[in-house]
């Protein structure tokens, strides 16, 4: 007796951005932060031509192809930074729009 399997799991992930900020370890005035952005990560099954589909295997077949893609990935370091933790909703989306621009710009 033989069994089948469909596997298709998929994984999307977009607009990330983690920061770490730190107002204590260098001293009074000497705010830093640092953080990762990405702006989308895939990761889909696909057949061994690497096209994107459900895979139908057979009990005991190993295998497995998957397609992972990752666009525009960036990290930093700020030396100097202004503190977006005490910031009201309103003025972090504010701070958050102009921090998108600045990469922008840089990444042209």
């Amino acid at each position: 007796m033989t069994s089948a399997q469909k596997t298709h799991p998929q994984l999307q992930i977009n607009d990330v951005h983690i920061r770490y900020e730190d107002d204590i370890s260098f001293g009074p005035g000497r705010n830093f932060a640092c953080g990762f952005r990405v702006e989308s990560l895939s990761a889909r099954t696909s057949d061994r031509n690497f096209v994107p589909q459900f895979v139908h295997r057979e009990a005991g077949e190993v295998d497995a192809y998957k397609m992972v893609a990752l666009e525009k990935m960036s990290t930093y370091l700020d030396m100097d930074a202004e503190l977006f933790g005490s910031l009201d909703t309103r003025d972090l989306e504010a701070s958050s729009s102009c921090s998108k621009t600045d990469q922008a710009r840089v990444s042209s």
